[in-house]
């Protein structure tokens, strides 16, 4: 500094313009504000704003650390941006390997809209598309993946091609997922099966090959088995919610490829998936279940990680969903997406996702509605801001069913519902097709439409029957359920109106079906349809039986629902246990409070536990 403008220092330091930094030599001079900089800076010229910026940027190039981020931005606005790619892609991947995903987005964007090396392109896409999959944007990080694809020009390319068919299917965009998909697999020497009986062979040549007397690793992965490896995964986490057939026919064969490797991650992702598949007839194969989850632990133990133990906890919480035991499913799957966050792995979207998502629904049927009131607008918002019509679907249809009627918000969610059914895949009847049928017939019920419940279920009974998607007993289970709860609807509205014959059907009929929809639960062997199969009876007592015997039935159904950990369904059951205890007459006590969280609980009774007027 200059001696004689010591002056000049001092007055605009005297109206705190400046501020001293350092003494001496060293002593350096800054704008008091971040507005009095601004305001000397709008004074300067264009040319000499971006001299200066250069000039900053070239400085801090030679300091170390160098902050690469904040050089890329000072030759951004020098209008210097050739020499700013290469320290936002720098600034970009550090980002990543600290886990800031959403900083790495937003660095990457902008070192792509600089100018880089045809060479740097196919890679930079490709640590786009990375970064977008770890924060679950996974429909752009498919199309990101396809740009890396095509900027790689004659370089071998499949395993960003794969990894758009996952991130295309994984997010719920199936016919963009399978044309990718079908490609990735030619060129990986494989295929999908073309027909539903070439799947059921395919299945089964793989499942022979699989009997082999223990789970071991047996070479190196090559280059060729990591790409049949990396595709075959691809193909089972984003087809099998909407083509399990297909989906199990690969998984058996990512099975049988995965213990020719060396590669711990795709074993044990190989099996988890392996078990879900095998474990879909629920307690009818609870010692199938068991067999293949000591081989999981075995591998685990073998390879311990936080991984490891995350996929194990996640596989026990999928088969515990599948046979019906609600609280250990939540309590497991809450502690692998735990630990998926902290795993030594950044890619786990996918299995934190199913985790998270298989917990809710375990909620959804234990009736936990506080927990899904906070856990399913969150969800749902995530997925929409993201495109992930998958993540959309799970965190609807009957999940949001369940949170928009516990609010008495009828017409919100029949909006809903019909705008996440124009977005579901065309042909095949997927589970997605099931969940939406379902809540349709919880909103009529609720609105006391009964016949329009049963005429929905009665029409609905064509998707379900053969199909592959009634292989699963959860399924069955909830088809028989919700069956059985609109014919009751019907029949107690037409017992009250004293009515014989409801269009084409009559009250011995409906009487039948229900009959019918108790036994195909008992024949399920598992303890949660029993406990419904028990509720169905008490609820068909009312219209056959005097009152004391009904409550008897609907107290017994409320013990087994109880233990059963399907809260809601309970607290119906004990409600109507009071009502018809009333009604003979042996009853003094003061009605049971409704669950928390419920507006109008009269209405909900519509269609948990609906029964003929007991006064």
């Amino acid at each position: 500094m200059v001696s004689d403008q010591q002056p000049i220092w001092d007055l605009l330091l005297h109206h705190n313009l400046v501020r001293s930094i350092g003494s001496g030599p060293e002593q350096r001079w800054d704008a008091y504000h971040d507005r009095v900089r601004a305001a000397i800076f709008r004074q300067l010229p264009p040319p000499r704003r971006q001299q200066i910026h250069a000039r900053l940027a070239s400085v801090l190039c030679e300091e170390e650390p160098v902050d690469h981020e904040f050089v890329g931005q000072q030759y951004l606005a020098a209008e210097r941006p050739a020499e700013a790619a290469p320290h936002l892609l720098e600034a970009a991947r550090g980002a990543a390997g600290s886990l800031a995903f959403d900083r790495a987005v937003r660095l990457y964007r902008m070192a792509l809209d600089c100018p880089l090396d045809a060479a740097q392109l196919p890679h930079a896409w490709a640590e786009l598309a990375q970064a977008l999959a770890n924060v679950g944007r996974c429909r752009e990080s498919a199309e990101a993946f396809l740009r890396a694809s095509q900027q790689a020009g004659q370089a071998p390319d499949w395993n960003y091609r794969c990894q758009a068919a996952w991130n295309y299917l994984a997010s719920g965009h199936i016919a963009e997922g399978t044309d990718v998909l079908r490609r990735v697999l030619r060129d990986a020497g494989l295929s999908l099966p073309a027909h539903a009986w070439a799947a059921v062979a395919e299945l089964g040549y793989w499942m022979l090959r699989l009997r082999l007397p223990e789970w071991r690793t047996a070479r190196r992965t090559s280059p060729k088995l990591r790409q049949q490896l990396e595709v075959c995964w691809s193909a089972v986490a984003g087809l099998s919610l909407v083509d399990p057939l297909r989906a199990a026919t690969l998984t058996a064969r990512l099975v049988w490829l995965s213990r020719h490797s060396d590669d711990v991650r795709h074993q044990l992702r190989a099996l988890a998936v392996y078990i879900a598949h095998r474990t879909i007839g629920g307690t009818r194969v609870h010692h199938r279940s068991a067999r293949l989850l000591v081989q999981l632990r075995s591998l685990v133990e073998k390879h311990p990680s936080i991984y490891a133990d995350a996929v194990l906890a996640l596989t026990e919480g999928i088969v515990a969903h599948l046979e019906g035991r609600w609280h250990d499913t939540w309590t497991r799957c809450d502690q692998a997406a735990e630990w998926f966050t902290i795993a030594e792995y950044p890619d786990v979207s996918w299995e934190i996702n199913t985790a998270q998502t298989f917990a809710m629904w375990a909620r959804l049927y234990g009736g936990q509605l506080q927990h899904l009131k906070i856990q399913q607008p969150a969800a749902r918002r995530y997925a929409m801001e993201r495109e992930d019509l998958f993540a959309r679907w799970n965190s609807g249809a009957r999940v949001l069913a369940m949170v928009g009627l516990a609010e008495d918000r009828l017409d919100d969610v029949r909006r809903a519902l019909d705008d996440d059914e124009r977005l579901l895949p065309e042909g095949r009847f997927h589970v997605q097709h099931h969940n939406i049928l379902l809540a349709r017939v919880m909103c009529d019920l609720y609105e006391g439409r009964a016949w329009e419940a049963w005429q929905c279920m009665e029409q609905g009974w064509r998707h379900y029957r053969g199909a592959l998607l009634s292989r699963v007993q959860q399924v069955r289970i909830d088809f028989w359920k919700m069956y059985g709860l609109a014919a009751l609807a019907v029949l107690a509205q037409a017992v009250d109106a004293k009515i014989d014959s409801l269009g084409h059907g009559t009250v011995p009929v409906l009487k039948e079906r229900v009959r019918a929809s108790i036994r195909r639960l008992r024949a399920e062997r598992a303890p949660w349809a029993a406990a419904i199969a028990q509720l169905l009876g008490a609820s068909l007592a009312s219209v056959e039986e005097p009152p004391a015997r009904v409550a008897e039935q609907f107290l017994s159904a409320a013990q087994a629902l109880d233990s059963a950990h399907m809260d809601l369904f309970a607290a119906a059951a004990s409600w109507r246990n009071w009502q018809w205890q009333r009604a003979a007459g042996g009853s003094s006590r003061a009605a049971p409070k409704a669950p928390p969280g419920v507006q109008n609980w009269t209405r909900w009774l519509n269609w948990l536990a609906p029964t003929r007027c007991p006064e």
